[in-house]
């Protein structure tokens, strides 16, 4: 990386900027201490984490060269506590993200209440859960958390429930349900490090059994999404297809069981009676993270591409004057379809979303208005806006309507050129 040639001139290699670069640097500044290089990605190790020391090496009294060793993997400390506050601050972040959107990164807002309402009763249960984690540290307080964190598993199983039914019934090509199995093999990869950890802790009740179960499940998975099947405790309408055709998914699912078959035997271990060691649980931490990052790549994978190649139905509820007084329905139906038109094929304005308007004669009549957005409202909840309403005395006698149930009313213009 570095030499001193018998001038006491320093030569950097390629590798300056590395940890073995500051390792050589710090101990040509200060050759007469053990210098320090933190663990950061290293280069030549494939950008693993890497630490460093280094000290000076001289013949009477003159620097000639340098010593550095690199620290062996085992003797990284894991600090808890900023791992615990990453981890926080990400699920703050994914949450903000779920209910407001973020559509570089394929974050959407709910496109429906019912999936809203499911959302917000998941983030108020983290919440709960936040407040306990962020609180002081203590047997009793990972009690709580173990309890409480039931009631949050509970809340996102309903909400993926929910966005998998609705998904389906808009575009039953989703692949909502691969999803779902994906997102619950990241769940069981975390399950098994924590059941791991707290075996050493009697009082709270977790066994080896706990982590064979989430073992078994764990594989049964896993083979669910390389073969396909029917996935029992959803529809039959959410079955999952196997990825034979799809080199990409097999790559990441390959690489997602590499890293299992290397957790895997540190669980069997503790199943079958090992002592939960230092170095068993250094091992299993380590090698869980891992095989998350692998999990996730995949699960991200399914995510992505899902919502880049499919275009979920926003609905606009139209009530338009077709008969009656002033019968410019067909007009405004004509203009209303071209600008849907062009925002669905241009996908400027709502990236990852189709626009569909729903039409209805209102005859031109303020109580006939009210009772098609009424009904239409109580039939389902998908419609996100109300627009097409002509004539005035049944725009006033909307107005009212849409306000009491939070229905927005987006203005449309359309200029023509003669």
């Amino acid at each position: 990386n570095g030499t001193i040639d018998e001038q006491g001139k320093v030569h950097y290699g390629e590798w300056k900027h590395s940890g073995l670069g500051e390792a050589f640097e710090a101990a040509v500044r200060n050759p007469d201490i053990i210098n320090v290089i933190d663990w950061k990605p290293y280069g030549p190790s494939y950008g693993a984490l890497a630490s460093f020391l280094s000290t000076g090496i001289k013949q009477y009294g003159k620097l000639v060269g340098v010593f550095c060793t690199q620290m062996p993997p085992e003797s990284k400390p894991i600090n808890s506590t900023q791992v615990l506050e990453q981890t926080m601050q990400t699920i703050d972040d994914r949450m903000l993200n779920f209910k407001y959107g973020k559509t570089e990164a394929h974050f959407y807002p709910p496109m429906t209440q019912t999936i809203a309402n499911k959302l917000f009763e998941v983030s108020d249960r983290w919440d709960e859960l936040e407040h306990i984690a962020g609180g002081p540290r203590s047997l009793e307080s990972l009690q709580t958390m173990m309890s409480q964190s039931d009631g949050l598993t509970s809340a996102v199983v309903a909400l993926e429930g929910v966005v998998v039914d609705q998904a389906w019934t808009a575009a039953p090509e989703l692949q909502g349900s691969r999803i779902v199995v994906a997102n619950e093999q990241l769940a069981l990869l975390q399950a098994m490090c924590r059941d791991a950890v707290l075996t050493t802790q009697s009082s709270l009740g977790v066994t080896s059994k706990d982590i064979a179960a989430s073992m078994s499940s764990f594989e049964a998975n896993h083979k669910l999404l390389m073969e396909g099947g029917s996935v029992r405790r959803l529809a039959a309408k959410t079955d999952v297809a196997g990825i034979s055709e799809d080199p990409v998914a097999l790559d990441l699912m390959h690489k997602a069981e590499m890293q299992w078959l290397a957790l895997k035997p540190v669980l069997e271990a503790i199943v079958t009676g090992s002592p939960a060691t230092e170095t068993a649980l250094r091992t299993i931490v380590e090698s869980t993270a891992s095989a998350v990052e692998s999990m996730d790549s995949a699960a991200t994978y399914w995510g992505t591409t899902t919502r880049t190649t499919t275009m979920m139905t926003l609905e606009i509820l139209a009530p338009v004057p077709f008969t009656g007084d002033w019968p410019a329905g067909q007009t405004m139906r004509l203009a209303a379809q071209l600008a849907e038109s062009l925002i669905n094929e241009e996908q400027q304005i709502l990236p990852g979303y189709k626009l569909k308007h729903v039409f209805h004669d209102d005859r031109c009549d303020a109580s006939k208005n009210s009772q098609i957005v009424l009904a239409e409202m109580s039939a389902k909840d998908t419609y996100i806006a109300l627009g097409g309403t002509g004539c005035s005395q049944a725009c006033a006698a909307t107005a009212s309507v849409a306000s009491s149930i939070r229905l927005s009313v987006p203005e449309l213009r359309v200029l023509i050129r003669l």
